[in-house]
């Protein structure tokens, strides 16, 4: 019994390792979530996951991204990292990856990134 109990909880754990928290959906319905379980912060550096769902497709035909993301809370900065695009709007039909780091760009006043800015770089 304890050994069924053991391997219950380790399959229920492996389905809770991300905790994708809801923080700002626009008026065209479009949301965005960042993961807070792997936010991982080196002095003024934080390296992110945010997903993007679109509430149509976008102009490539995607319906959602998942996005790897470095922000500078210092200079107030960001680089992407990795992207994925998928298909779907549930993050599980992925077309591809683009692992190609952006540029580092400034983050603009009253945009989602700076909202996702203040969230990540209090903590």
């Amino acid at each position: 019994m304890v050994k069924v109990l053991f391997l219950v909880l380790m399959i229920f754990s492996s389905y809770v390792s991300a905790e994708w928290v809801l923080h700002h959906k626009t008026q065209s319905g479009t949301e965005f979530w960042y993961d807070a379980k792997l936010i991982q912060k080196t002095g003024d550096t934080v390296r992110v996951w945010q997903r993007m769902k679109f509430s149509t497709a976008n102009r490539d035909g995607f319906k959602s991204i998942k996005a790897h993301m470095q922000i500078n809370c210092d200079e107030y900065t960001y680089q992407n990292l990795s992207d994925t695009f998928y298909k779907d709007q549930n993050w599980t039909e992925a077309d591809h990856t683009d692992t190609s780091h952006s540029e580092k760009q400034y983050i603009y006043p009253n945009s989602v990134l700076e909202h996702l800015a203040d969230i990540v770089c209090k903590q």
